[in-house]
Parts: C-alpha cells; sequence; structure tokens
C-alpha cells in the first residue's frame, strides 16, 4: 500500500501535504480528497483465507523491505522523543498538569493563588 502511495504521489501533492506536517488539523480533506482516497479492494488478498498461501509470512521486495524499515525507524524516532519529553517533566513541580517550574514568578503566583482561592471554596463549601 506505502509502494502505491508513494508512486501516485506528484511532487506538488507533497509540497502542499508538507506545508501540513505540523498542523494536520487545518488540513481542508475535502479539497484534498483525491490524495487519501485509496481502493481497498485493490489491496485486499484475492484467494481463500484457508489456503496456506493466506496464512504464511508475507514476501516483500527490497524497495518495500527498504520503506519498512523507514517507517520503523522514523516510529523508533518518535518514540524516543516523547521519552524524552515525559522524562523532563518527570519530577517537576506541576498544578493541575501546568508545569510551574517554566513561568515567570507572576504567573506561578497567579497560578497558586487561584488554586488556593478554588481549593479553599471547596473546602468552605463542604465545610
Amino acid at each position: 500500500m506505502m509502494l502505491k502511495c508513494v508512486k501516485e504521489i506528484s511532487p506538488d501533492q507533497i509540497a502542499h501535504l508538507q506545508t501540513y506536517k505540523n498542523t494536520p488539523l487545518e488540513l481542508d480533506y475535502t479539497k484534498d480528497e483525491q490524495l487519501i482516497l485509496i481502493d481497498w479492494e485493490d489491496l485486499r488478498y484475492k484467494g481463500e483465507a484457508s489456503e496456506p498461501e493466506a496464512t504464511r509470512p508475507v514476501d516483500m521486495t527490497a524497495e518495500e523491505s527498504i520503506m519498512s524499515n523507514d517507517v520503523e525507524e522514523l516510529s523508533d524516532d518518535m518514540r524516543r522523543e516523547n521519552d524524552m519529553e515525559a522524562r523532563k517533566s518527570m519530577g517537576k513541580t506541576t498544578l493541575a498538569f501546568i508545569d510551574l517550574e517554566n513561568m515567570s514568578a507572576t504567573m506561578k503566583t497567579a497560578f497558586l493563588l487561584l488554586a488556593t482561592i478554588l481549593f479553599g471554596g471547596l473546602g468552605y463549601f463542604f465545610y
């Protein structure tokens, strides 16, 4: 499927999609529907599910193997980045998922005052 997608996309389409790489929610899919329409029936296995060929491992061409390795490497890189971000925030002072250590003193004071008022209000309400 990936090879089919790579072969059918033009450099202009790639350049257009790359502009939305970091902001995918801004892409208007209705205008670019031809880029994401996939004929799934073309990609389905045509034989019977009980045949021995249906249960054997998939044989990949050299090009498919390279592409699969590239995808695995990208996935590993993304996983490493997520782990690094999680480690950076581990052990830091947070208040309601807000990192207080990277804020200015006035913002810290404002958030702590707001939290104190909220918890005081809850305490007074339940008292």
